[in-house]
Formats: structure tokens, C-alpha cells, sequence
């Protein structure tokens, strides 16, 4: 089924004259069927915005504990999880006080089986009830392995992040790498020891958090924001 569904969107595809796409992946992919492909990465709308400036205003962290959030869509991100997982086992066992909340489609990792009592499980969310979650964590995840479905994908979890003002630690895909300034408005991981480097620095560091995270709000409204014109051939 999946396979049939994919061809008809290829038949669409390329039935069109133009495509828009968020990202160079995806711009490439079309062009090399022959389509004329132009990229438009993804941004803020202004119900999105709004929603936001809410919540950031409203904004309240725990005063005893660092939380680490990672929210999933789909259970194909329990591979992406994976990837910092065993980071993530080591960063909690070494500083007790933190707190990872895992919201969505995402079942337990092994790894962190011994750590039960720092972890916070939430279920699948509405956009608006997943952003009020994210809105009381210190440091948002976003794992992605390294193969063309995942380099394809958006930056749209640093813009949700970065308009809370909240600091994000990312693999190193293409659209991280455009969106993310190493140790300027986020963090960048290629490898579970640069995953745990990043996060221990986050975690006892609250003006490296606190810098971090105005950054990237700063980014995010200056680029990311309904009406923007960043329209680029691919």
C-alpha cells in the first residue's frame, strides 16, 4: 500500500510545473525527476505565534530539576530516539536531577530502563497542548538519523523551541545545518559523545541556557515569521 501511495505521488509530482519543497533534499529529489524545484523552508504562522508569545510569557520551569524533552509524531522516530539514547542514560545517571519527558509515539528504550523515576512519559498531543509541554522543559531533542528520508526532514522543532526561547540539541542534518549556529543559537550532534558533551553543558549551565535559548528566539523571529520572502532556487 505504501509503495502504490508513493508512486502516485511521484505521478503528481510530476504532473505539476513547479514544486516547493522545506528543504534542499526534498527541492533535489523533485528536480531530478524533471520538475522545476524551488525551496521554501518552513516557518511561524501567526496562529503558531500567538500560541507561542502565550505560552512564553506564561513560561515556568521547575526549580529543582532540568528537563529534557523529546517529543515524537510517529513510532518511526523510536530508531531516531535510539540514536541518543544511550547519552541520555548516561547524562541521567550522572546528574540525578535532570528530568526526561518523552511525549507521543515512543516506546521505552532499554537503555533507560534504570532511570524509570527521571523519566516523564506524555501521550500524543494536539500542536497547541504539545507546544504548552514544551514550553515548561529546559532543553528540547532532536534526533534524526543520517540517511536521505531523515536529511529531507525540516528544522521545524528548533522554530517551535527557539520562539519559547528554549535551547535545541540536533543531529547534524541539512536543515539543522542551515538553522543552527554551533554554540550560538543551538547545539549540533553527530556522535552519542557529542550528544552527552552538549547536554551535560545545558544541564549545568543555566546562562549558557538561558543565552542559548534568546538566541535562537531572536533567530527564529528574525527569519522564521509569517510573510517572510527566503525563496531560493534549488
Amino acid at each position: 500500500w505504501w509503495l502504490a501511495a508513493t508512486e502516485r505521488y511521484a505521478a503528481a509530482l510530476r504532473a505539476c510545473d513547479a514544486f516547493l519543497g522545506a528543504t534542499e533534499p526534498l527541492a533535489a529529489a523533485a528536480s531530478r525527476l524533471g520538475v522545476p524545484a524551488f525551496v521554501v523552508p518552513n516557518g511561524l504562522g501567526l496562529r503558531a505565534l500567538a500560541v507561542v508569545e502565550r505560552l512564553a510569557k506564561a513560561r515556568e520551569r521547575a526549580a529543582d530539576a532540568v528537563v529534557l524533552a523529546y517529543q515524537s509524531g510517529t513510532t518511526m522516530h523510536e530508531l531516531d530516539f535510539a540514536l541518543v539514547a544511550p547519552a541520555l542514560a548516561r547524562v541521567l545517571n550522572a546528574r540525578p536531577r535532570v528530568r526526561l519527558r518523552l511525549g507521543g509515539h515512543l516506546r521505552a528504550h532499554p537503555a533507560l530502563a534504570p532511570y524509570a523515576a527521571q523519566i516523564e512519559r506524555l501521550p500524543f498531543l494536539p500542536w497547541h497542548a504539545s507546544l504548552a509541554a514544551l514550553a515548561t522543559a529546559d532543553v528540547q531533542l532532536a534526533p534524526l538519523r543520517s540517511d536521505a528520508f531523515s536529511d529531507a526532514k525540516s528544522e521545524v522543532k528548533y522554530l517551535e523551541a527557539g520562539a519559547l526561547g528554549i535551547p535545541t540539541v540536533a543531529s547534524a542534518t541539512s536543515a539543522f545545518r542551515r538553522a543552527i549556529r554551533e554554540g550560538e543559537n543551538g547545539f549540533l550532534a553527530a556522535t552519542p559523545e557529542a550528544w552527552e558533551r552538549a547536554l551535560l553543558a545545558l544541564v549545568d549551565d543555566p546562562g549558557l541556557r538561558r543565552r542559548i535559548g534568546s538566541r535562537a528566539r531572536d533567530d527564529v523571529f528574525l527569519h522564521a515569521i509569517d510573510g517572510r520572502v527566503l525563496v531560493q532556487h534549488a
